[in-house]
């Protein structure tokens, strides 16, 4: 069991205590803990504090980590096996407001308080959506450090997140969504913004098809894969073929429209390799750059942002009015997604075949998700039941009673 020395009053005006933990068991040689305070009696507190932990099973020995170091620590050596390459990455990315804000602070002086200011702090920079994703992680790297026995709790899980307001899916309605697509009429990726109001891919999923996911006689779309940005082991980024965000495959029935989306699809392709001929890059991808390689998704993103101007030049043609009077359409790639889901719901499809469609874990995902389209759903559904409490049974017949059979 430890023991502790006398309490001495230093030279430089502070107080020093040791603990003796036992010995080195290569050396032999006595191992301590010497705790230091401004006053006999805080030496004191804090070797009872230090006694109470080693009876917990933490250790006092050892390297005095930063909290910034152990997150990197605890990175390359407990997660960098474990998840995606890109999820890594995303670890990495944010924890940098934590390492930025206490990531010096040494972890056996981390308190609740510094973690929520810190918080607090994320949350008025205007990143709200990386808040809960922070705080998981930070709270999982020190579940770790309480694991090895470097901390005797968590003080991140005391922590309260600031109160975020849910925000719903960002849907084109029937009259933007057919405003989209004249505004499609010319655009090289016309064919890539179809499919996906017509299938609900995930952008990855939609940039990462590849011809032979095209089942065209039973009119079945296997999806495989996605597309993404990922660092290598000297930090150097690519794009790669990656599993889907749930790393399952899934298989999706076509509408005939989408089949005749992928049979126009493959005539430009084969255009552009004629034109290009050797200089063109041939990786199977349904869509590609002009010469054949991944399309990134920025690039994308930059055509949708030329088509959301062009609908705003069509809308303000077809009101008689100058542009500056209309606004611009405020959507996103993902809004496509958002768009087909919806019209799906409005349809009367049951949730759980669109959640399949779309590729979600569970069917209360999809429920959440999209609960913006559920109400006019119910209100539709209910009438169905027309009828339920009226009397089918009139001039003299039956009105409830039960009849006996003589």
């Amino acid at each position: 069991m430890a023991k502790y020395n006398n309490i001495y009053h230093r030279n430089d005006g502070r107080w020093e205590g040791r603990v003796l933990l036992g010995r080195n068991p290569s050396t032999g040689k006595p191992q301590y803990k010497t705790f230091y305070g401004k006053t006999q009696s805080e030496v004191r507190q804090k070797i009872k504090n230090g006694l109470t932990l080693l009876e917990d099973g933490v250790q006092l020995t050892g390297e005095k980590w930063e909290l910034g170091k152990w997150l990197d620590h605890w990175l390359s050596n407990y997660k960098r096996n474990e998840v995606a390459k890109t999820t890594y990455d995303n670890y990495r990315f944010a924890l940098v407001h934590i390492k930025t804000a206490i990531g010096k602070s040494y972890l056996a002086d981390l308190n609740t308080d510094m973690i929520q200011l810190a918080i607090n702090e994320l949350a008025q920079s205007g990143r709200k959506r990386t808040i809960k994703i922070t705080h998981c992680i930070l709270s999982a790297a020190l579940d770790q450090a309480v694991e090895n026995g470097l901390l005797a709790k968590n003080p991140a899980k005391a922590v309260i997140l600031p109160r975020q307001q849910s925000k719903n899916a960002r849907v084109l309605s029937v009259e933007d969504q057919q405003l989209f697509i004249r505004a499609l009429r010319g655009q090289r990726l016309a064919n890539l913004f179809m499919l996906q109001i017509a299938t609900g891919l995930r952008p990855g999923e939609a940039l990462g098809l590849t011809w032979d996911n095209v089942d065209f006689e039973n009119k079945i779309l296997h999806i495989t894969k996605a597309v993404r940005r990922e660092r290598d082991d000297n930090d150097i980024s690519h794009m790669v073929f990656a599993p889907t965000k749930t790393k399952r495959s899934r298989d999706m029935e076509l509408l005939d429209e989408a089949i005749e989306i992928l049979k126009r699809q493959r005539e430009l392709q084969n255009a552009e390799k004629k034109r290009l001929g050797n200089a063109y890059t041939d990786l199977n991808l349904i869509f590609a750059t002009k010469t054949g390689q991944i399309l990134e998704r920025p690039h994308v993103a930059q055509t949708l942002a030329l088509i959301r101007k062009q609908m705003r030049i069509i809308r303000a043609e077809e009101l008689h009015k100058d542009i500056s009077e209309v606004e611009e359409p405020n959507f996103t790639l993902h809004s496509l997604r958002h768009t087909f889901a919806t019209r799906a719901l409005e349809q009367d499809i049951p949730l759980k075949v669109v959640s399949d469609w779309l590729g979600h874990t569970t069917i209360r995902i999809t429920g959440d998700i999209y609960s913006h389209a559920l109400p006019a759903k119910r209100r539709n559904s209910i009438q169905r039941l027309t009828g339920i409490t009226t009397d089918h049974y009139k001039n003299g017949q039956n009105r409830g009673q039960v009849q006996n059979d003589e």
